[in-house]
């Protein structure tokens, strides 16, 4: 009897307890089905693309460790929705025999197409998903343009001001906070001078300013307001990680001036970036296939040297054979190798029958599922409107309020789940599409940025034998 672990989760911003419950019911019908024994049980409130859920590491851990033969999701969509990483750690359970089964979708994975339709499931979640952050993006970006503050602890110098906007939601903006600001000024006008931040810190803390939080100055903490764009009035969405916060902002950054009070002037923000703009390094030369790559001869693993791949054991004298190959030849072997192997004689009628199917079910649970919260929004609007009706006679005015609260509370989540509902529309795909697809998959190989990802999610291992023979396997 095949062991199992099952697996579900949802978004806490979108979905519910139910969720969980919903998904591991249909998890535990399906194995008895199928006379799969389960061992665990996992969950996570969490987002898809995230790599840190918790129990989800777990899971994979254990696995990993030979506990389980199988791990069953509801959808492939609950798994993972990042498609390279998806296809990364798919892989990797396959190599220890593990694999990951579909409960609702009914794909077998232990096929070549049953894979591959389970890698193009996965590149359609990843579109889902980005469209939906998308679409997000673009809502935030016009709160922010209306000077509404987008969430987290105001920065050192602003307090947050609750207020109601013209549709009567309520909203927050920043508001200066003019013993904060007072420090912000001087913190601009010392490192305009030509202070350090070290030399700023002690004259602060010598003349008894401190943090927010009553700490002295550090180096760290002024570099945050130095740093930081929204002292000039600018509203900064979508900067970058924290890892890139304060240095170099992502592509898509979007600044929005004049979107609340300014405490330092835009010139003066100015003057004091010139001295620490980071000027662009040159990269240096990236090798795809470290980690995967070895020696035919001794089976060292080979690694990077300018423009070859070398055997490590001989470069540290415990190998007498020198194996390398030029980093062009063996990369661009790989890469053929998957356009012309690994994605050749595909029978895209069949899959796109397959998937077409399964979102024709999708289709039809989202249709359901928009019945109920149509229904659950109408009967929190009618709550809502009885309060208003109650305070408006004047009846315990402040208990109807605080329930009042609560209800808006409840209406606001049950909007998101709607709209959730509503932007996973039915997509009915071609033959054609599915190539196209199938191309953009390829595509990514041409993308520095997705390439040697993409090629640790298909190729196992690269053997390079001496006089050239390269060896490539795939993951099976």
């Amino acid at each position: 009897m095949k062991r199992a672990a099952i697996y579900a989760r949802v978004s806490t911003l979108h979905q519910s307890e139910t969720s969980i419950e919903t998904q591991i019911e249909t998890c535990k019908k399906f194995c008895e089905s199928k006379n799969i024994r389960v061992i665990d049980i996992f969950f996570d409130k969490d987002s898809g693309a995230k790599t840190d859920r918790m129990n989800f590491s777990k899971m994979i851990e254990n696995a990993l460790n030979g506990k389980y033969d199988l791990i069953i999701v509801d959808k492939f969509d609950r798994f993972y929705r990042n498609d390279v990483e998806d296809r990364i750690i798919t892989r990797r359970l396959e190599e220890q025999g593990v694999l990951v089964l579909s409960a609702s979708e009914g794909i077998d994975v232990s096929s070549p197409a049953g894979k591959l339709m389970r890698w193009i499931l996965s590149d359609i979640n990843s579109f889902y998903r980005d469209n939906l952050i998308d679409e997000v993006k673009r809502k935030t970006i016009r709160v922010a343009k209306k000077g509404y503050w987008l969430g987290g602890n105001p920065p050192y110098g602003y307090k947050l001001k609750p207020i109601i906007d013209n549709e009567g939601l309520h909203r927050t903006v920043l508001e200066i906070e003019p013993k904060e600001a007072e420090v912000v000024r001087l913190i601009f006008a010392k490192f305009i001078e030509g202070l350090t931040y070290r030399d700023i810190a002690t004259y602060l803390n010598k003349h008894g300013y401190r943090t927010r939080k009553g700490n002295l100055w550090t180096s760290s903490s002024l570099y945050s307001i130095v740093h930081n764009a929204v002292y000039d009035g600018t509203s900064v969405y979508n900067y970058g990680t924290k890892k890139t916060k304060h240095r170099k902002p992502r592509e898509d950054a979007i600044f929005v001036p004049n979107a609340h009070p300014a405490i330092i002037s835009h010139n003066m923000l100015e003057t004091a970036q010139k001295r620490f703009r980071i000027h662009p390094t040159t990269e240096k030369y990236h090798h795809l296939l470290t980690g995967i790559i070895f020696c035919g001869d001794c089976g060292s693993r080979m690694i990077g040297n300018g423009r070859k791949y070398l055997c490590y054991a001989w470069k540290v004298g415990k190998a007498d054979k020198y194996v390398s190959i030029g980093v062009r030849k063996v990369e661009n072997a790989v890469l053929s190798y998957i356009r012309n192997i690994i994605f050749a004689d595909v029978d895209f009628e069949a899959l796109a029958d397959k998937i077409n199917q399964t979102e024709t079910q999708k289709d039809t649970e989202r249709a359901q599922k928009l019945s109920e919260l149509y229904q659950k929004r109408s009967e929190i609007r009618t709550q809502i409107d009885h309060i208003i009706a109650k305070v408006a006679e004047g009846k315990l005015v402040e208990f109807y309020e605080q329930k009042a609260t609560e209800l808006e509370t409840a209406y606001k989540q049950i909007e998101k789940e709607i709209y959730q509902v509503e932007t996973g529309k039915k997509i009915i795909v071609t033959a054609e599409q599915l190539k196209a697809r199938r191309d953009r998959l390829i595509k990514a190989l041409e993308s520095p940025e997705t390439v040697e990802q993409t090629i640790k999610a298909l190729i196992k291992r690269v053997i390079v034998y001496p006089g050239g023979y390269i060896k490539i396997e795939e993951f099976k």
